[in-house]
């Protein structure tokens, strides 16, 4: 019984790694151009079209071997694929509704509760192979020659922008006051953003190399906890104090890629306790982040939460 507990928990794990790296391909996938659907996604690399039509097969063939688990047939999972189409969002479709069927035929009420090994074993094969596409996307997301030097500058102080823009005209008591992101009010989400740009500036005035101890204050095995920690630590900052320190890092980071080479942005160094990319990586991750609560702030403004 155990045995058979420990396998459907398995079985039910893969199941959410195969959705959340659907997720992040879909995510990546839709930052692209429609003019980049046949451009390598980094050097001798496949392109996003090739890379979808080779994970929707996938898809297909485990949905038919799914389907032959459980009732014996194929049917409404042929395996052979469609030709992939030439537009973005017909692409992102093929995509969702591939992976869905998929799903659909792992999921159904008549198909073994854990799946059998040889089908799990796939299934982890394919969810890996999801992630090595999403990561192919990305670089080409990431890739200088696909933003030029002015527009990436531009990208990135817009993020800043975003984030900044989102309180304004609120009331400070709204903003100190009201949650917006689970616990936090929007004054939490600026410090908290504030404490990762202090860290960011940290990797880029050191690139490619910052030291251990200079980002010691930031290394967190638990980041729930990390962020709370952090946060803590900012707990004297007034509203006006956390603006202004947010307004300088946009100042620093936006003359450090006026003057930074484009090598230099190229380049690999440190971004981590152990991890490396390129500087171009960092900069959008960095940016992915303001956006990220900048968008809370922005909601709780339209659900009339913030005034």
């Amino acid at each position: 019984m155990a045995e058979s507990m420990t396998h459907s928990q398995t079985w039910r794990a893969t199941l959410d790694q195969l959705r959340s790296a659907q997720r992040e391909i879909l995510r990546r996938l839709s930052l692209l151009d429609d003019d980049e659907i046949h451009v390598p996604c980094h050097p001798d690399g496949p392109s996003p079209h090739r890379l979808m039509a080779d994970l929707c097969h996938h898809y297909s063939t485990v949905a038919r071997e799914a389907r032959r688990e459980w009732d014996g047939s194929t049917i409404g999972a042929n395996g052979a694929s469609s030709p992939a189409p030439d537009d973005m969002e017909a692409l992102m479709v093929m995509a969702r509704d591939a992976f869905q069927r998929m799903l659909d035929a792992l999921t159904a009420p008549a198909f073994p509760e854990a799946g059998p090994p040889e089908l799990l074993s796939r299934c982890d094969a394919l969810a890996r192979e999801m992630l090595r596409a999403a990561d192919s996307l990305k670089r080409r997301w990431t890739a200088l020659d696909r933003w030029g030097r002015a527009r990436f500058t531009d990208f990135i102080a817009a993020q800043f922008d975003a984030l900044l823009d989102s309180v304004g005209g609120l009331r400070e008591e709204s903003l100190c006051g009201i949650a917006v992101e689970g616990p936090w009010t929007a004054r939490d989400l600026l410090a908290h953003v504030l404490c990762w740009e202090e860290y960011g500036w940290e990797i880029l005035h050191q690139w490619p190399e910052a030291s251990t101890s200079s980002l010691e204050p930031w290394l967190f095995d638990d980041m729930h906890q990390g962020n709370a920690i952090l946060l803590q630590a900012k707990s004297h900052y007034g509203l006006i104090d956390v603006l202004g320190d947010l307004y300088t890092y946009r100042r620093r980071t936006v003359t450090f890629l006026k003057e930074c080479p484009d090598e230099r942005l190229m380049s690999t160094g440190r971004m981590g306790r152990t991890a490396y990319g390129l500087l171009t990586d960092f900069l959008l991750e960095m940016a992915a982040h303001r956006s990220e609560h900048a968008q809370s702030i922005w909601d709780a403004r339209q659900q009339g939460i913030l005034t």
